[in-house]
């Protein structure tokens, strides 16, 4: 599952690649692109881009998700390649549903991911490093729920609501 909209820096077109590389040698996937596109949006990924990987076959589904919930639910694995990111919202829902998660080592994602331990960190706009990862999870079932069990602690640990809202709370007062 990639859980994003679908704009350049979000590195759809990095992990496009990859997957096209992994579909070439093993035909045991599918991709859902949990996305919408927005014309206005800086990086936008265009309508032609989208409609020439639509006709992959590995490609599940391009669409924007209402109730991702039930997506997660059933998902295997979540991906992120972004090149930047505030905290991501996805890879906590994700990580929260105790998926394993494949995510670039940048702010916004590294603090929800740690490597090799809540899951899997990959180099921002490399297609080889998403590709060897996804391989990598999609070969090792107890890999994915040592990282799904890991990813759930982390983030029950660092990232509820009442965490989040202290530490903000926290700051504007020492500001």
């Amino acid at each position: 599952l990639f859980p994003s909209r679908l704009i350049l820096e979000k590195g759809i077109i990095e992990l496009i690649k990859a997957c096209d590389s992994i579909w070439e040698k093993n035909k045991n996937f599918k991709l859902f692109i949990a996305g919408g596109s927005d014309i206005h949006q800086r990086g936008n990924i265009s309508k032609k881009y989208i409609e020439k990987i639509r006709n992959r076959p590995y490609i599940e589904n391009i669409k924007y998700v209402q109730d991702m919930k039930s997506l997660y639910l059933d998902t295997d694995i979540v991906i992120l390649p972004s090149w930047r990111e505030g905290l991501s919202r996805a890879l906590l829902e994700a990580g929260s549903m105790e998926l394993p998660i494949i995510t670039s080592s940048v702010p916004g994602c590294k603090e929800i991911v740690i490597n090799n331990k809540t899951g899997l960190l990959i180099n921002k706009k490399d297609p080889e490093s998403i590709k060897k990862a996804i391989l990598l999870l999609m070969n090792n079932n107890n890999l994915c729920k040592i990282f799904s069990k890991n990813v759930r602690i982390h983030i029950e640990k660092n990232f509820t609501n009442k965490i989040i809202n202290k530490k903000t709370i926290n700051l504007y007062r020492s500001i």
